[in-house]
Formats: C-alpha cells, sequence, structure tokens
C-alpha cells in the first residue's frame, strides 16, 4: 500500500522580523493574508489593545492620587511588574501601592493576552521578555500599523467597511 500526502504552500504569508537594538532578529511575525477574517481580527486587535493602554494610564493617575493622599511623596519604581514581583518586594508597600502595581500587573497581563490573541501563544514573551511598559507596548503597535498598510491593510478602510457592515439597514416597506 503506497502512502501519500498533501503539501500546501501558502504563498500569501506576509512576516515581520523584530530585531532588538542591536539589529538582531529576536522573533519573527506571520500574517496569513488570505484569511478573510484577518482585517477584522487586526481592527479588534487595535481597539482592545487602545482601551487597555487608555485604561491603564487611567489607573495610574487615580491610584497615584491615592498613594500621595496616603502622604508618600512618589511612587516607587519597579522593575517588571508582575504579580510575583509585587509580592517579593522586601519593603513594605501601603495599600494604595499595593493596589496601584497590582492594577498595573493586571493590565500589563491583560495587553499580553491581547496581543498573544492576534500574533500568536507567546509572541509577547518572545519580543518583551519580562518587561512590562506602556510605552514599548504603544511603540510596538505603532510600528505594526505600516506594515498592515504595506500588505495593503488599511484601518480606515477597515473601520469604513465594518461600519457599512454592522449599521442598520434601513428596510422599506412597500
Amino acid at each position: 500500500m503506497a502512502n501519500s500526502s498533501i503539501k500546501l504552500i501558502n504563498k500569501n504569508i506576509y512576516t515581520v522580523d523584530i530585531k532588538d537594538e542591536y539589529d538582531n532578529v529576536i522573533h519573527t511575525l506571520k500574517f496569513h493574508l488570505n484569511d478573510a477574517n484577518f482585517p477584522v481580527k487586526m481592527l479588534e486587535l487595535y481597539d482592545k489593545a487602545n482601551k487597555e493602554i487608555i485604561n491603564i494610564k487611567a489607573k495610574e493617575d487615580e491610584l497615584k492620587q491615592k498613594i500621595l493622599e496616603e502622604g508618600n511623596t512618589e511612587v516607587p519604581a519597579i522593575d517588571d511588574i508582575t504579580i510575583e514581583n509585587i509580592e517579593s518586594i522586601d519593603t513594605e508597600l501601603s495599600p494604595a501601592m499595593k493596589e496601584f502595581f497590582t492594577a498595573e500587573a493586571q493590565a500589563y497581563q491583560s495587553l499580553r493576552e491581547i496581543l498573544d490573541d492576534f500574533l500568536g501563544k507567546g509572541t509577547c514573551q518572545a519580543i518583551f521578555g519580562e518587561h512590562n511598559d506602556r510605552d514599548m507596548f504603544t511603540e510596538f503597535l505603532e510600528g505594526l500599523l505600516p506594515e498592515f498598510e504595506k500588505m495593503g491593510i488599511k484601518m480606515v478602510n477597515i473601520q469604513q467597511n465594518m461600519y457599512k457592515k454592522y449599521s442598520p439597514k434601513a428596510n422599506k416597506v412597500i
């Protein structure tokens, strides 16, 4: 009995190399351009990520005010904000500081999940490592926009098409 196989070759894959400051490729993103849902997924990514980044900033501002109201003069810096790092801090954090760092850690975890849902599991870890920085995430997302345009996908066109697709249709009564 003979064995056979099917070889699928997808010529519609667009790759983007992510490089570090030394120009070393640290990760390669692959986008399947013939995926009919790709533009919708991309729009959802930017909507969710932008909302999360705005929420992080708003929560930071709110909690910084609480920290000042507790009598602290500044918010201490914590490298690589994660729940584990917050719990391992030697000094005692005030309730507002603990709330501040915990909220940030949860927001960054959520942002990583949003990005990984679109880019593939483990992508954020490969690109950012353990570092969590709002500006770093923002710069990354902004850096992807020109790549999407090179693929022929423009955010304005996607938003207009989504509006046309999901806007209420006028029903004519005869």
